[in-house]
């Protein structure tokens, strides 16, 4: 159930921005970002959800970086739960510069391609600065109408 994922294969340095319980701590459709970076820190959507299974689009969008890690469902941000790590750990590795490192929409990069999405995924960005609020609300405004919402 992995949205997108990103590191390097085959080591064991890889990030992942999901929904379902592989890695959060809730047994339903939460919206999850894991990352193993040497300190495998997991955050997921807090209460548990299992309304994503609808039938109709959702907008979902992670931010990463100390005291910025957070997830916006449909334009709104969720509370957050912590299950490995905290807000404040620092992403130096994440992203790893390198030239194993590789990106995977629907998948993870890890063991050359696993976990994958079953559904549809119509539209990934990903930005080389952390999104506002503002910013994920104003993405979600502008791409709405385009999926029926």
């Amino acid at each position: 159930n992995i949205m997108v994922g990103w590191g390097e294969d085959p080591q064991n340095f890889y990030s992942n921005f999901g929904i379902g319980n592989w890695f959060s701590g809730q047994p339903d459709e939460s919206i999850w970002v894991g990352y193993n970076n040497g300190s495998n820190t997991i955050f997921y959507e807090a209460g548990g959800h299992s309304k994503y299974n609808d039938n109709n689009w959702h907008h979902a969008v992670a931010t990463i970086g100390p005291n910025n890690h957070r997830i916006y469902v449909d334009g709104s941000q969720v509370t957050t739960v912590f299950q490995n790590g905290a807000d404040t750990d620092s992403v130096t590795n994440i992203f790893r510069e390198s030239s194993t490192v590789k990106v995977f929409v629907g998948a993870r990069p890890y063991q050359g391609g696993s976990g994958f999405f079953n559904g549809n995924i119509p539209q990934v960005r990903i930005y080389d600065r952390i999104l506002t609020a503002t910013e994920v609300s104003q993405n979600f405004n502008a791409t709405k109408s385009k999926y029926g919402l």
